[in-house]
């Protein structure tokens, strides 16, 4: 999408370091995830564990990786500042790009749960509203604003919580019938 508009170089330049520097923090924490899937994925489906225990569990995990993020961003933030100096306006988009990815990672819970009992349509469709409506939000910043490019993560970061909204309320509202 960044392609399409009209956006400096430099900027592109420093949001795809942000990205490259980010997506190493989320293909680590979502490797770890991946290998959790099918043991809980077997407990779901068995009721060994219940829904609320499941969400609850990995919701207080995600929320103890912030640490985990925070540490990374301070390691990164050393890295760029001392190696990589023409790097250290990436900042910005580094720390609004690893969030993002972090919040991604919630996204782990529902689509668990969706998953597990045959519910993954719900899923498809919520994912496909939410990319819909963050593309049209994209566009139509880039297409007011000049500095755009500062805006995309914020958007983006507005969109996945939509979606956690949209997702979590399947089951957390009772319209989600496991049986």
């Amino acid at each position: 999408i960044l392609n399409i508009f009209r956006i400096p170089h430099v900027d592109l330049g420093l949001y795809q370091f942000a990205d490259n520097i980010s997506a190493i923090f989320h293909i680590g924490s979502s490797s770890i995830l991946y290998v959790m899937v099918p043991h809980y994925m077997e407990k779901l489906s068995s009721k060994n564990i219940s829904i609320e225990e499941f969400s609850k569990k990995f919701f207080s995990l995600f929320i103890k990786w912030f640490f985990v993020l925070v540490f990374y961003l301070l390691v990164v933030f050393i890295i760029v500042n001392y190696l990589f100096c023409e790097y250290i306006d990436s900042m910005y988009f580094v720390v609004a790009l690893a969030f993002q990815k972090y919040l991604l990672l919630f996204l782990f819970i529902p689509t668990v749960i969706l998953t597990t009992f045959s519910k993954e349509f719900i899923a498809i469709k919520c994912y496909f509203f939410a990319v819909l409506l963050l593309i049209s939000f994209q566009y139509l910043i880039a297409s007011c604003f000049t500095d755009a490019i500062f805006y995309m993560p914020l958007i983006s970061i507005c969109a996945i919580f939509f979606l956690l909204f949209m997702l979590s309320r399947f089951y957390v509202c009772g319209k989600f019938d496991v049986a």
